[in-house]
């Protein structure tokens, strides 16, 4: 049966009415410090649990054959006993076979990936990538129709993982985009990198100047016909990054034109819903209006601004002014200091990944301006969102995780791909929440490849030639490259943040390094 969830006032406190539970958030017993949550177990097991469902998880008979579940399905939330070697017996969640959202869905495996394959070195992180991306490519639109040659990006009327939706979101192409680019990026292959290009080609033959009710690129389009079916979307921030991506490498594309577009749809996020609140048009399941904000894009946005702080002068009082909206408007319960977060206006309700987003971008402002207040409210919101994992549908060393506090389904974005990265995303900017006594590359600014782990030793080799990477050690290091002791001055091992024992490596002109205990 569904488990009771405990209701909590503002300041964390049980209410009379669930006395029986108090010491309970969700499935697992509260632990606190000083006032403030903590995880109820490491994240390290959380990401390899979790990653576990991914690669282990259900399966989907569909026309084409048993796919794994993201291929064919958005959630699992009917029970039956049809995946007893992943879930326990009484407590069983059937796929229903409603809408997909591939596009965000393969953005965040992407995502997740550069984060977790470094900090792991298990390689299986790639796969839900692949398949994605390679079954996106199965099901491209007609050469006659008005976006020729596009790759779904979400499915609301064919089931069971065959994508022939007429309908596109261009905030959700541009997530796809980034995706195509990295990994091709990553593996070299050609294909993948001109589906990226044609991807960006279609958006700049339609980005047009906005206004308040307007986006530059409309929220959802008829394919097909070219008809726009919804005109505003906040959700520009994608489109953003994906030009920055293709100004950063050689392209066919023209480059000037993408500058321009890209500054056009960067100075319209700036000018309108910075300035207007109006944070509507993100969820591929719900149909839209402007008055439905939600938390999604704008905390996005200020994830965009930390990773690019140039953009925006004043990056950390715009950041600090979202955290404060999305807070203030989908924030109003608070656990021992985490603050959970609703989805959107359309579907309140506390979600865990929503959670996860704001603690991690919380943790990373705090991380850039140094406010301790700060530090807790993320991370122990962070701890809050990680309370919905491991629910008591579980079964050995797979995490069948819940969308929500309100919400006891199984969605494989809120639960997995919209959800682990947030964490990882913490764990970069306060690697004290890493376990102790563990080895984890936490923080690169190139993808890794032949990423090693053993004890009293850490290898990897980065695809840039120039990068930094921060690892947390057990061990006092030596630091190689080629064979040959490293200098000094490209590598240093101390306090960082005031968590010890970590080696901060700077490459310039390197991409082989191997980590040895001395």
């Amino acid at each position: 049966m569904t488990p009771r969830i405990p209701v909590y006032d503002s300041q964390g406190i049980p209410g009379p009415e669930n006395e029986r539970e108090t010491q309970l958030i969700f499935d697992h017993p509260i632990v606190v410090k000083d006032g403030w949550l903590q995880p109820w177990m490491d994240y390290d097991t959380l990401m390899v649990w979790s990653m576990n469902f991914l690669i282990d998880g259900p399966k989907v008979e569909t026309p084409d054959g048993v796919l794994p579940g993201y291929l064919a399905t958005a959630s699992y939330e009917k029970w039956a006993k049809v995946f007893p070697e992943v879930l326990t017996e009484d407590n069983i969640w059937r796929g229903n076979m409603i809408p997909n959202n591939q596009g965000s869905n393969v953005y965040f495996a992407m995502k997740l990936f550069r984060y977790y394959y470094p900090y792991t070195g298990d390689f299986r992180a790639l796969t839900p990538v692949k398949n994605i991306l390679d079954r996106m490519l199965m099901f491209i639109t007609p050469d006659d129709w008005a976006w020729p040659g596009m790759v779904r990006t979400q499915d609301n009327d064919n089931p069971d993982g065959i994508w022939l939706d007429e309908r596109l979101e261009p905030d959700k192409a541009g997530m796809v985009g980034i995706a195509f680019m990295d990994y091709a990026k990553y593996t070299g292959e050609e294909k993948y990198f001109a589906m990226a290009e044609h991807i960006a080609d279609l958006l700049l033959k339609h980005i047009k100047d906005g206004s308040e009710k307007e986006s530059p690129l409309p929220f959802r389009v008829n394919m097909r016909t070219g008809e726009t079916e919804d005109p505003y979307t906040a959700d520009m921030i994608f489109v953003v990054e994906f030009f920055d991506k293709l100004l950063s490498c050689d392209t066919s594309l023209d480059k000037a034109e993408i500058k321009a577009k890209r500054d056009l749809v960067f100075k319209w996020i700036m000018e309108c819903p910075l300035k207007t609140g109006l944070w509507s048009g993100y969820f591929e399941d719900v149909p839209e209006y402007m008055a439905n904000i939600n938390q999604f894009s704008p905390m996005e946005t200020a994830r965009y601004l930390l990773d690019n702080p140039a953009a925006c002068k004043d990056y950390k009082q715009v950041v600090l002014d979202l955290l404060a909206f999305v807070k203030g408007r989908f924030g109003g319960t608070v656990r021992y200091g985490g603050v959970s977060v609703n989805e959107q206006d359309a579907c309140y309700y506390e979600m865990g990944s929503h959670t996860a987003r704001y603690g991690s971008v919380m943790a990373r402002w705090a991380g850039e301006t140094g406010c301790e207040q700060a530090k807790k409210e993320g991370l122990s919101t962070l701890a809050l969102a990680e309370y919905i994992a491991y629910n008591q549908s579980s079964k050995g060393n797979i995490s069948v995780n819940s969308v929500g506090l309100e919400w006891a389904g199984i969605w494989n974005s809120d639960c997995y791909f919209d959800y682990l990265p947030h964490f990882l995303e913490g764990m970069a900017a306060w690697p004290e929440i890493i376990p102790e006594g563990t080895d984890h590359i936490f923080s690169t600014t190139s993808m890794l490849k032949d990423v090693e782990y053993a004890p009293g030793s850490v290898k990897y080799t980065a695809i840039d030639a120039d990068g930094t990477e921060k690892i947390k050690l057990s061990f006092k290091p030596e630091v190689l490259s080629g064979g040959k002791p490293l200098p000094r001055t490209f590598w240093k091992f101390g306090s960082w943040r005031g968590c010890d024992n970590i080696l901060t490596i700077n490459r310039s002109g390197v991409t082989d390094i191997e980590i040895v205990s001395r």
